[in-house]
């Protein structure tokens, strides 16, 4: 088969479907993973092919502003306020990345898929609606398909269990706040508008389509009264690993260090980015401090800036984490 595998975002937002992409090349299968241009890095070492996309909103993330609410988790007023305007500012942006995924799939590698997954925030589902296929979405975390197990972890406000299954409802609104531009992508793909277009959880036809869980089923509640109640249509996988670059090799010093004591624990904020990274660095540093161990300590995106480091301590950028 040929799959076009779609997503955005942030590293953290795309290595697991690099994942997906090698395993499915190592299984015979053709895959494209088509991702932002930053990305590409993710694939070229082990020859996964990759489509670039227009970078969009990734390229907000050394507003000051944004930052600061990232790191506050959008908290309060302010960070309410905030996170509208990232959605405003998002917008033109994600048209470019849509503009591009159409050039993909009609003048570029996406042409002739058999298959399409994306993650759930892209509209996958009306690139495999022009090419006649099915579109998977597979999402990174249980946010995306309602359950009465749990409220929707994102709602951060306790509620009766009643209302459960209603507190995945924004994650709804939050997918149409993007649909003016996805009919723009359906005008471009010459698609009809239909009820139900936007819908990632159902085919064109509107039976449930396939929804893949890349996450741990141990990480789910399992106390709950009748259990997890996910429709036969949603698989919980376990994660997506995407193992190190062929013939990677850890530095000298990383080597060293790993080897001259017990196992350390691995702190590492990957790309999230703070205003404060100095202050992060400090409180990290407090905690190793404390508990006794060592660490070995990855900076990422600059979400931490560490100095005066207890003995014990490794500092790196970034690193495979088998």
């Amino acid at each position: 088969m040929k799959v076009l595998i779609l997503t955005h975002g942030t590293r953290g937002d795309v290595q697991p479907y690099a994942a997906l992409a090698l395993a499915l090349k190592r299984a015979g299968h053709e895959a494209v993973l088509a991702a932002p241009a930053a990305m590409g890095g993710l694939a070229a070492p082990h020859g996964i092919d990759f489509a670039p996309l227009h970078d969009g909103p990734n390229t907000l993330i050394d507003d000051p502003g944004i930052r600061q609410a990232v790191e506050t988790n959008y908290r309060g007023l302010r960070g309410k306020k905030v996170a509208l305007q990232v959605m405003r500012r998002s917008r033109p942006l994600m048209a470019e990345v849509f503009t591009d995924m159409a050039d993909v799939l009609l003048d570029g590698p996406g042409q002739g898929a058999d298959l399409v997954v994306h993650a759930p925030g892209m509209p996958g589902g009306h690139v495999a609606e022009r090419l006649g296929v099915p579109a998977v979405p597979a999402a990174l975390q249980p946010v995306w398909v309602p359950t009465a197990a749990f409220r929707n972890p994102m709602l951060p406000l306790p509620l009766p269990k009643a209302l459960n299954r209603a507190s995945y409802l924004p994650i709804k609104l939050m997918l149409r706040s993007f649909a003016g531009i996805a009919d723009d992508l359906r005008a471009r793909l010459e698609l009809p508008r239909r009820r139900g277009r936007h819908d990632i959880l159902r085919r064109p036809n509107g039976r449930p389509a396939t929804v893949l869980h890349a996450f741990s089923r141990h990480l789910l509640p399992h106390d709950v009264p009748g259990g997890l109640d996910y429709p036969a249509w949603v698989h919980t996988t376990g994660f997506w690993y995407l193992p190190a670059p062929p013939g990677w090799t850890p530095s000298p010093e990383l080597a060293a260090f790993l080897a001259d004591g017990p196992p350390p624990v691995y702190v590492g904020f990957g790309s999230m980015a703070g205003t404060d990274p100095r202050r992060l660095g400090r409180i990290v540093a407090e905690a190793v401090r404390r508990a006794g161990v060592r660490a070995v300590l990855a900076t990422g995106w600059g979400g931490i800036q560490a100095a005066d480091l207890p003995d014990g301590v490794h500092l790196l950028d970034q690193a495979p984490h088998d």
